[in-house]
């Protein structure tokens, strides 16, 4: 296993390091990188699918105009309001498949 290189090593305790936070580093930082590099790549997904249910409610559903545009272009509010509606399932799906990742390792 590449992630966890640190485990591969002879097992020879007079090689250990003396400090723990030493033996830490040594046997865990690829992992805990990793991890950080999961957590920074999820926020934006995380950010928008908790953003999205408040534009569906307060700009889809609460609006007075026919139509409501998304990425440019113009839908119909049932239109519009299925697809915010598709997009947050997917999202909710993007953040528990990136719960499951950090989890697993």
């Amino acid at each position: 296993m590449a992630l966890f290189s640190g485990l591969d090593r002879q097992r020879d305790y007079r090689s250990l390091p003396n400090n723990i936070l030493k033996f830490i580093v040594l046997y865990t930082l690829r992992p805990q990188l990793w991890v950080l590099f999961l957590v920074f790549v999820s926020f934006p997904f995380f950010y928008v699918s908790l953003d999205l249910p408040k534009t569906m409610i307060n700009k889809i559903i609460g609006s007075q105009a026919d139509t409501y545009s998304i990425l440019g272009t113009e839908y119909p509010l049932i239109e519009a309001l299925f697809l915010t509606a598709v997009a947050f399932l997917a999202l909710v799906l993007i953040n528990q498949g990136f719960k499951l990742a950090l989890n697993i390792l």
